[in-house]
């Protein structure tokens, strides 16, 4: 029995050990942690579910489809399922306070451990049952429907009822009543409680009715052998009962821990969602297509880290990539490029999780992975220059991409001259287009961007606006790529003086605008700061 809330037909697994390296750039490439922070608040398991399930690769459109009705439900009944959630994470914090003692070994310490931990589990199944009973009639997800069900036909009224007579009897109040029979030697062979037919029942079986022995020995009380005879024989007696109470008990705390799981992913979303409305960032159930089928479109995008970061809402862009396995955005520095890619990056894996998105509209198809290839700082330890650095980790990334997968690069190749960047990104991304990756690339590196859109592979090329006043109005439109990337504008933004068409402070300029720091060389080999 399961409770099956991300999946229709098996578990959520257990997270890795460890952070593969590619994750830990996805990661910190997109801002998730975030994002993650936001959905988990200071709960950790809600975080590092949260954390599996965003960056996982073991989705379907079928998958995204039923999570996404189960998160409407979610939405609806977020206090029943955090009822759910407390009501299981209780039961399993006090199943741990039932210490195992020095005796584990023995049937009858195990077993005693059992009892204590199934009655103590019986009580929390009792109270699950009364607010899945009550949601039963408002689910309309297959997921929350089902597990309402499961949890009414299978741990029903009548079975905790004999669940209860049951660990009443497993106590051994009234002793114990064994069956056994004698081998050649005299050797006992074939011990059988009657307590229970183990047969019967998935926790611990029918009670048949036990009678009364017709025959009795008493052992005398200073008989030390015979007593530990009698206890050797009591113990294997009870092997097969304590066994099957501990896998019992095993199974519940199994079915709890997983509920647990599940649950807290639905809470993390509800969480942001609450966040993301306090912001005024509106959201949308994106439109999932099916597999083999390439698409990237977005209308009014918004990059959900950006929005939690700054406490509003940002500028929303509108993507429409189509169908189109290269995507290329060009035009102006600051004009919101690696914004937009982080905010792709972003609804793509939260969109493929089953969650909502932070736009008006997303459609997409579902990817075998998501990898990224940001630019970073100079290596700390000087051990490899930028472009070394840069080489290493999108050799990392051809090894582990596969046909299906969505790449997302940030100036990538771009610590070395333009040449040989571009040389060497066109035929690393060409290559990864060619062999079925889709590919959005953000560059101010013209050649490169004049050869991709040159080249007669199908492509999208977009570009960052500018305003005729300098403006950045942080939109994408379908363009071809310039030669400039408007870096003077920021140049009169920061100094405030234009420059002309060869680069240089225009005429009649004062090349020390008031408030701005200048350097005074007061000799050749120092110099000091001030200000205006």
């Amino acid at each position: 029995m399961r409770p099956h809330l991300l999946f229709a037909d098996k578990d959520l697994g257990e997270p890795p050990e460890s952070v593969a390296p590619l994750v830990a750039d996805l990661v910190t490439d997109l801002e998730l942690e975030t994002l993650l922070t936001a959905m988990a608040g200071d709960d950790p398991l809600v975080y590092d579910v949260c954390a599996q399930v965003v960056t996982a690769t073991d989705t379907t459109p079928e998958t995204v489809r039923y999570r996404q009705e189960m998160l409407a439900d979610a939405l609806a009944h977020t206090a029943e399922l955090r009822e759910l959630y407390t009501i299981a994470g209780q039961a399993m914090a006090d199943e741990r306070k039932i210490y195992r003692t020095t005796f584990e070994w023995r049937s009858e310490a195990t077993l005693r451990r059992a009892v204590r931990v199934l009655r103590r589990l019986l009580g929390a199944v009792a109270q699950l049952r009364e607010v899945t009973d009550s949601l039963q009639g408002q689910a309309h997800s297959a997921a929350l429907r089902e597990m309402c069900r499961t949890l009414s036909t299978e741990l029903g009224d009548a079975y905790l009822q004999e669940a209860r007579q049951r660990i009443d009897e497993l106590e051994l109040t009234h002793g114990l009543l064994v069956s056994a029979s004698l081998d050649q030697g005299d050797a006992v062979s074939g011990m059988r409680p009657k307590l229970a037919n183990l047969s019967g029942n998935r926790l611990i079986g029918r009670r048949p009715r036990l009678s009364k022995p017709n025959f009795s020995y008493t052992i005398a009380d200073r008989d030390q052998a015979g007593m530990e005879a009698f206890s050797s024989f009591r113990d294997r007696s009870l092997t097969q009962v304590a066994h099957a109470a501990d896998t019992s008990a095993t199974h519940i705390l199994t079915f709890l821990s997983c509920l647990r799981r599940e649950v807290a992913f639905y809470l993390g979303c509800a969480r942001l969602h609450a966040s993301l409305d306090d912001l005024g960032v509106p959201v949308c159930v994106p439109a999932v297509i099916d597999t083999g089928v390439r698409a990237l479109n977005a209308t009014e995008l918004r990059d959900v880290p950006l929005a939690l970061r700054t406490s509003s809402a940002p500028v929303p862009v509108t993507v429409k990539a189509a169908d189109a396995p290269l995507i290329v955005v060009t035009g102006a520095n600051r004009g919101g490029k690696s914004t937009a890619l982080r905010a792709l990056g972003v609804a793509q894996l939260m969109a493929q999780a089953g969650m909502f998105v932070a736009a008006d509209a997303f459609e997409f198809a579902v990817c075998a992975g998501v990898f990224t290839h940001f630019k970073r700082e100079e290596d700390a330890s000087m051990e490899h220059g930028k472009f070394d650095e840069e080489l290493d980790r999108m050799a990392r990334i051809v090894e582990a991409i596969s046909p299906g997968c969505l790449l997302l690069a940030n100036e990538s190749f771009a610590s070395t001259n333009e040449q040989e960047a571009s040389d060497v990104g066109f035929d690393v991304l060409t290559a990864l287009v060619d062999s079925g990756v889709t590919v959005v690339l953000v560059t101010h590196l013209f050649t490169l961007a004049q050869q991709l859109y040159d080249d007669s592979r199908p492509s999208r090329f977009l570009r960052a606006e500018r305003g005729a006043d300098g403006r950045r109005p942080y939109q994408l439109e379908p363009a071809p790529p310039l030669r400039t990337s408007f870096g003077g504008d920021i140049y009169r933004a920061v100094f405030g003086v234009a420059l002309d068409d060869h680069g240089l402070p225009a005429q009649g300029a004062s090349s020390d605008p008031p408030g701005r720091r200048r350097v005074v060389r007061s000799a050749p080999e120092s110099a000091s700061y001030q200000t205006d």
